[in-house]
């Protein structure tokens, strides 16, 4: 009995033996990503300017072992906007940016922030101990189809997967804005009227676009009556009429808008509005060499924030041979 006891202790003191000499796991700490910007405001942004950058993410890493970073778009409080209505008035909750940002990750791509699943934007090794410092650029993706108002997004912070509790709230506003691009070519008649016969002559037809994030108004007016340049005589009131279809619809004073189209948001394609006007003779007129200036100008419709971004009005010459940008 004494042998085999000590046989068994020494069984046992051989495992205990190879137990302490089996190599054991090395447990790394997990890598730790601190948000140094956990609220970036871009302020105001204009549907015109592209910018290589609108903000920036700051993120400190620290890890012992190979990471990935990912953001994960949430939306913040408001849902979307429906595209043709204003849908973010002053006071309301911001509308979702999903889908108007992009992160430029840390390779240089730029990765649009969308609905649906973490979006990776950088990896590396091991840091030094003090950590890896990102800075992440953020760019909007805005256009003349993006409706104005406040947009707000959270974008949670994921490493190797995994959820960190941090996240950076992103928010900006796209501006009002109202563009009128013209036709630079003058109003000219279609032939030489006799001014001693009652009738109605055409002028060339311009179009017009416009380019708005608002609902929108244009209106024409003359800037006065048409005048003989030499002698300085003038035409009688009302003889530059506007048409609609080649049918007179109303005539045109001197300082006195008539408003020719309206509509909703454009989008990025913007809409035609035709200008067309007509020379009403009523016979006995002063034979001559008349000009007029024509103002052709896009505001937005009386419902909308008067702090509307607008391109000046068109002032564009009725039988004279250039057009001028004016206030």
């Amino acid at each position: 009995m004494r042998l085999l006891a000590a046989a068994i202790a020494a069984v046992a003191g051989a495992s205990a033996a190879l137990a302490a000499s089996a190599p054991r796991p090395i447990l790394l700490p997990a890598a730790t990503a601190v948000v140094l910007s956990p609220y970036v405001r871009i302020g105001a942004v204009d549907p015109r300017v592209k910018r290589a950058q609108d903000g920036e993410i700051r993120i400190l890493i620290r890890s012992a072992a190979p990471w990935q970073l990912a953001l994960s778009p949430r939306s913040v409080a408001g849902g979307t906007q429906t595209p043709g209505s204003r849908s973010a008035a002053r006071g309301a909750a911001p509308a979702s940016a999903i889908g108007e940002l992009a992160v430029r990750s840390q390779a240089g791509g730029t990765i649009p922030v969308m609905a649906g699943g973490a979006v990776p934007v950088a990896a590396g090794g091991p840091t030094p101990p003090g950590g890896q410092l990102l800075m992440l650029p953020i760019v909007t993706l805005v256009r003349f189809a993006s409706l104005p108002g406040r947009r707000s997004a959270d974008l949670d912070v994921l490493i190797d997967g995994r959820p960190t509790g941090a996240s950076v709230r992103i928010d900006f506003d796209v501006i009002e804005l109202l563009e009128l691009i013209p036709d630079p070519r003058p109003f000219e008649l279609d032939g030489a009227p006799d001014p001693t016969r009652s009738g109605l002559w055409r002028f060339d037809k311009r179009t017009y676009r416009v380019i708005s994030n608002v609902p929108w108004i244009v209106q024409v007016a003359l800037d006065g009556a048409p005048k003989e340049a030499v002698a300085s005589r003038t035409l009688r009131q009302n003889a530059i009429v506007l048409l609609s279809g080649g049918q007179p619809r109303a005539p045109l004073g001197t300082g006195q808008p008539v408003t020719i189209a309206s509509g909703a948001a454009t989008g990025d394609a913007g809409t035609d509005v035709d200008v067309e006007l007509g020379l009403a003779v009523a016979g006995g007129e002063i034979q001559g060499a008349y000009t007029a200036s024509l103002a052709v100008t896009a505001r937005p419709a009386p419902a909308v924030n008067p702090t509307t971004v607008v391109r000046p009005a068109w002032r564009t010459p009725v039988g004279g041979a250039a057009a001028e940008a004016g206030e």
